[in-house]
Order: C-alpha cells, then structure tokens, then sequence
C-alpha cells in the first residue's frame, strides 16, 4: 500500500472517512482477522483531536519499527476519549486535561482499579485574538471577565483598546466545543467558582476551523492548543498574578518548564489496568527520545526540553487596567 497523506477535514463524515483510510495506512497491509495473534498486538487510540496528527505519526513509525503490533486511531475529542476507556472500548485515552472525580470512579467501579497516567509532553493552552487587534496581553482575571457568564466585558473599548474593522468593538468569543480538553481546562482553570461560560460562546468542533474563525473575524478571541495555532491569528501574552503585577507572559517550551505560564498543561495517554502490558511498550517509546522528538516537531512542548534563556518575557506588558 502506497504512503496516504492525511490532512484535515470540515465535516465530521469526511473525518471518520480519512480515519479510515490512515487506519489501513498504518496497519501497512490486510487488517488483523478477529482471533488472530496479530489482533491480540491491535492498540486502539481514542481522544484529543488536537493531538491526532502526533498520535498518527507515533504509531507509524512505532508500526514501522515493530510489525507485528497494529494500531486504530481515533479522534473526537478527550471526552470521546476518556468515556471509551470508561466502556472498554478502547486500549488508550488520549487527553488534554485531568479526570474528573466522576470518571475516576466509574473506571474504578467498571474495571476494579484506577487507570494508569502517563504524561507524554506538554501544552500551552494559548489565547488568540485577530491581528488587527492592539491587545498584547491579559491577565487570568481579565480572560474570566471576558469569557465568564457573571458580567464583565462585553465590548473591547472596555479593555482600552478598539480594533479596526469590529462592529461596535463588541468582543466575539470562541472556544472548542464542550467535549474538548481545552473547554474543560479552560473553565476549570480561569472560570473557576463562575464555572460557566458567557451565553454567547461560540463554539466549533475542529482547532483548525476554529483558527480560520479567527483570522477572518476582527472582533474574536479565542484559546486553544498553542500546536494548532497558525501565523493567520495573534497570540497575546497572559499574566497570573493581578495583585502582584506578575509578567506578561508568552506560551513557550521555556516558560512552560519554568512553571511561568500560567496556563500551562500536562498531556495524557490514560490506560486501563488490564491493558497496561500490551500498551505500556508503546508508551515507553513515546516518552523517549524518539516519540519526544515527534511531539516536538508537532509543535507541542517535549518532555526533555532543556530549559534556555527566553528574551520574549514582557515585563510590562501592553495590558489595559482593570
């Protein structure tokens, strides 16, 4: 079978279409017949779609090295991901943030243990507005007052900026939808006690139509996964800390390391116990040298990126007060 090239799709029938494909792709001949010794080495993948391209190329190049063990990937989201590992659907859940209580405990009710977490690299869930817009930076409180449902900003003159060609500078705010990891940690980690998002969130399956949103749209803000952000938006930097006039910070491999970039996140392969030994080969590999060099070339943060002077920090940042 020749080498498919896998690029994303809008629709969701075209995506499953092209999951199909890759998955012959990657099994590199006919798929393993049920009660086959080949199918007892199948792992099947599920979870993060913004981490489906990195996830492809870890188990090409991992089936490349070893052939007699086969691999299905899917996407749909870290919620898809994790409610598969629930019903033992799957081998692995691919995620972009934690467990919830909820979870925890039905994986331990259904399966008798807690699932194995494994980190394979880092994320730094990055803020985007349109290029046009002025705005260099925000503060964590200044994005709950911006995204939250108990008022705040509504417009961007309430930030001290306007932004050329936004009717009435009203703020447009985007997001994954709620079946997503950067959803979930989002409104985990800036809404906190608000715990809901503004009622006129708009939100949209695939990061990169998300990221077309934005660049064609001068009054939108959004946050997602900083590898599936493009050179057609603008990253603005974000401060922790509004008591103590933190930095301004830039989401970075460095700065993310450092513990500086205050919404930095561990990425997850999540395993049921009675999965491990066919899985846990895998997942050694991907957390060596060679699969960290692949989520590094994905554009996500490496687990063994050495730590470097940074010259992006803004220490006084163009952020509107509060």
């Amino acid at each position: 079978m020749g080498t498919q090239h896998i690029t994303r799709h809008p629709t969701l029938r075209t995506i499953l279409f092209v999951f199909l494909n890759l998955t012959a792709a990657l099994l590199l001949g006919p798929y393993p017949a049920q009660g086959s010794s080949e199918a007892v080495n199948l792992i099947h993948i599920k979870g993060s779609n913004a981490m489906v391209d990195v996830v492809l190329a870890w188990t090409k190049i991992y089936h490349a090295n070893n052939p007699g063990v086969f691999f299905e990937v899917d996407g749909g989201g870290s919620g898809n991901g994790i409610a598969a590992l629930i019903n033992g659907h799957v081998d692995i859940a691919v995620t972009t943030r934690n467990l919830k209580e909820r979870e925890i405990r039905l994986i331990s009710q259904r399966s008798g243990k807690l699932p194995k977490t494994h980190i394979i690299g880092m994320d730094a869930l990055s803020i985007v507005v349109h290029k046009s817009n002025p705005l260099n930076g925000l503060t964590m409180s200044q994005l709950t007052r911006i995204f939250g449902n108990s008022g705040g900003y509504s417009r961007w003159s309430d930030l001290g900026v306007e932004v050329p060609g936004c009717d009435n500078n009203t703020i447009q705010r985007i997001s994954r939808k709620n079946n997503s990891g950067d959803y979930f940690y989002f409104r985990e980690t800036v809404l906190k006690e608000h715990n809901h998002f503004h009622a006129n969130l708009i939100t949209i399956r695939q990061p990169e139509k998300l990221m077309e949103k934005v660049a064609l749209s001068p009054c939108a803000i959004a946050f997602t996964s900083m590898a599936t952000v493009t050179n057609d938006v603008k990253t603005v930097c974000v401060a922790g800390d509004d008591a103590q006039e933190t930095a301004c910070v830039p989401p970075t491999a460095d700065f993310t390391h450092k513990g500086l970039y205050p919404l930095a996140r561990p990425l997850f392969f999540l395993v049921l116990d009675s999965r491990v030994s066919l899985a846990q080969p895998f997942i050694d590999w991907v957390q060596g040298s060679q699969g960290q060099e692949i989520i590094r070339k994905a554009g996500f943060i490496a687990l063994q990126d050495s730590l470097k002077t940074d010259p992006l920090v803004q220490n006084n940042p163009t952020t509107p007060p509060l």
